[in-house]
């Protein structure tokens, strides 16, 4: 699956033009045709096509456009990242809850209520009505781009959270774990009134760091 290494284009192309004014030649969501694996076939834009510069996607059951190599992460960890923030959009928290690894669930039920007098429930909650702020009312996810990342920062990331999960959270994560994924990821969404997407998170341009385990054919997070 070919994908094109460019920040600023992404960045340009989804941010300044409308996404869905693509050439007629590309597939759209409601005609993919979705395999066992969740996703479409892998669609080439044509060079004249406003999307070219963003390379080879393939779309999701739900829609989302995906871009990644395929030989870099398989597409059930980019079903995954769609299921999960797609939590978000649906405030769904039991299934966000079961898309986090164990052990900082319940570091992070420990943690709260002690330190900001709260729950993870309502942690939860209150990120999706800033991201509904932020996101200019009611949205839904477009497209999501992942990426390898100039280096491993698995763990510095284990580090950081240490002060909440303890000093050996990350070595038994590690013991634990069958895969660690490290994914520099973009994500876009529209909301119910806007025509161009806009970038999920803000100050993202340049993407977001993110560790991703797997443990017995399931993937989990640690946000």
């Amino acid at each position: 699956m070919r994908f094109r290494r460019c920040a600023a284009a992404l960045t340009a192309v989804l941010c300044c033009m409308s996404v869905w004014s693509c050439s007629s030649k590309a597939e759209t969501p409601s005609s993919a045709v979705i395999h066992e694996d969740g996703a479409g076939d892998v669609i080439e834009p044509a060079e004249d096509d406003p999307e070219y510069n963003l390379g080879s996607y393939r779309i999701s059951a739900g829609g989302v456009k995906l871009y990644y190599e395929e030989e870099n992460y398989p597409t059930a960890l980019l079903l995954y990242l769609e299921k999960l923030f797609g939590t978000y959009a649906a405030r769904d928290y039991d299934t966000y809850r079961s898309c986090i690894w164990p052990g900082y669930v319940e570091a992070m039920e420990e943690y709260l209520p002690k330190e900001f007098d709260y729950d993870l429930a309502t942690s939860f909650n209150n990120r999706c009505d800033s991201l509904e702020v932020d996101m200019g009312g009611s949205y839904k996810l477009t497209r999501i781009k992942a990426e390898v990342p100039e280096e491993d920062f698995s763990d510095a990331f284990f580090t950081q959270l240490a002060p909440i999960c303890g000093d050996d959270f990350g070595e038994k994560v590690k013991g634990e774990a069958d895969n660690i994924y490290c994914v520099q990821l973009y994500i876009m969404v529209k909301n119910e009134t806007d025509t161009d997407d806009q970038l999920f998170f803000k100050n993202t341009e340049n993407g977001m760091g993110i560790v991703v385990v797997e443990k017995d054919g399931k993937y989990y997070a640690f946000c």
